[in-house]
């Protein structure tokens, strides 16, 4: 299937700042650590909230305490009450700590928004480095490629090209047969794995294969090929190396093998016509040579015509493969750059998410303790008012008695 094939491609490793940091966020505790990390903010800002209000009720108790003292005694509490400082300093503590609440509140709030805007590029990051590396897309799989329209036709143009090969060969054993004596014979091969008995040596300056050798007794022998002879073909197929030669022999079935064989590598009519010439000039002499290749010029033309075609349809195809196989790649490139700007972009938004966190944790934090402190204070300045206000009401008694006694005396 395409997805098994895709899945035995190699995958691209990631690259190494970006392996590094989902490493340190998957030690760190990923995005569920994240979200643990929000959910712990919000039940301190609650808690703010919480100690905000139980201050505000402590500081209304000293307040009251404070105005009924005052109403009571008038300026004599005024002069007498050393908590009145206190309070005020209180509350002037309180509403700095309510603002920089107020404010962070609204960071809190923002940041909420930022994290659910995020959410879903800080999915992956649930995932483990090993997981996150197996999810890099493959290369470009080649059995896709394999089934695309340029492969298709360029295997097409191939073939027409190696089939119009055959008709080259055709066209050489006939040039071969009108410029030298050749002759065909027939060797019997006992079994399909029989040698022939020949030796086979240098390629022929115009075609086929040197024999250097005939075994006495073999097949060739009993065909009567000899030493000296150019093997042309083979059942047909024209000889271009001894290796290929040997295995043309060798692929021959049980039976008969047919052989074109070439006396002589050269016509030595033509060679001593030129040798021979005296004064004359040889261009007449070559002329009347090549006038017998006239019967095939307009084949060979033809040939030579519809090779050319054949050869430029193949660059054609060649050529849109080659752009297909370009493109294919680009398309692999484009996808691993997208998951990896996927990954940059969701670890860039857990770290610009956690360091806020980091920070709203640490304020809440201290702005609790701050709270408690002031909380304790207020509780405290209470406690020492109500100390005052009871003296200032003894010391007033006293003193009414002690006039009252005074009035009785006089």
């Amino acid at each position: 299937s395409t997805d098994s094939a895709a899945s035995s491609q190699p995958r691209a490793p990631l690259p190494p700042e970006l392996a590094k940091q989902l490493e340190q966020i998957h030690k760190a505790g990923g995005e569920a650590k994240l979200r643990q990390s929000m959910d712990e903010l919000r039940k301190l800002g609650d808690k703010c909230d919480a100690k905000v209000i139980s201050v505000e009720a402590a500081l209304h108790s000293l307040n009251a305490l404070d105005a009924d003292a005052a109403s009571k005694h008038g300026d004599k509490w005024l002069l007498v009450s050393a908590s009145a400082a206190a309070k005020r300093a209180a509350m002037e503590e309180l509403a700095q700590l309510k603002r920089k609440l107020e404010e962070a509140a609204g960071g809190n709030e923002e940041l909420a928004r930022r994290h659910e805007a995020k959410a879903d590029a800080l999915a992956i990051l649930a995932l483990s480095p090993d997981e996150i590396q197996a999810q890099v897309p493959a290369g470009s799989s080649s059995r896709a490629l394999a089934s695309h329209e340029s492969v298709t036709t360029l295997q097409s143009k191939l073939q027409a090209l190696e089939a119009h090969h055959a008709t080259r060969e055709a066209l050489a054993c006939r040039c071969i047969d009108m410029t030298s004596s050749t002759r065909v014979v027939d060797a019997r091969k006992q079994a399909a794995s029989a040698p022939l008995g020949l030796t086979l040596g240098a390629v022929n300056a115009d075609a086929g294969v040197e024999i250097e050798a005939v075994t006495p007794g073999s097949a060739a022998d009993a065909a009567a090929v000899s030493v000296g002879d150019v093997l042309i073909s083979v059942n047909g197929s024209l000889c271009r190396s001894a290796t290929q030669a040997s295995k043309l022999i060798a692929a021959a079935p049980m039976g008969t093998v047919r052989l074109v064989l070439q006396s002589a590598p050269y016509e030595q009519s033509l060679v001593n016509a030129l040798v021979f010439r005296g004064e004359a000039p040889a261009g007449p002499i070559i002329s009347d040579a090549l006038a017998k290749f006239e019967p095939v010029e307009a084949e060979a033309a033809w040939f030579v015509d519809e090779h050319m075609q054949l050869l430029d349809a193949v660059a054609d195809a060649n050529g849109a493969f080659t752009s297909a196989c370009i493109s294919a790649e680009e398309r692999s490139i484009s996808v691993k750059q997208d998951y990896f700007k996927r990954l940059n972009d969701a670890v860039d938004a857990w770290s610009g998410v956690s360091a806020h966190v980091s920070e709203g944790l640490t304020f809440f934090a201290t702005a609790t303790r701050a709270l408690e402190t002031l909380e304790t204070s207020v509780v405290k300045t209470v406690a020492a008012m109500e100390d005052e206000r009871d003296e200032l009401d003894k010391a007033l008694e006293a003193e009414v008695a002690a006039e009252k006694a005074a009035a009785a005396a006089a």
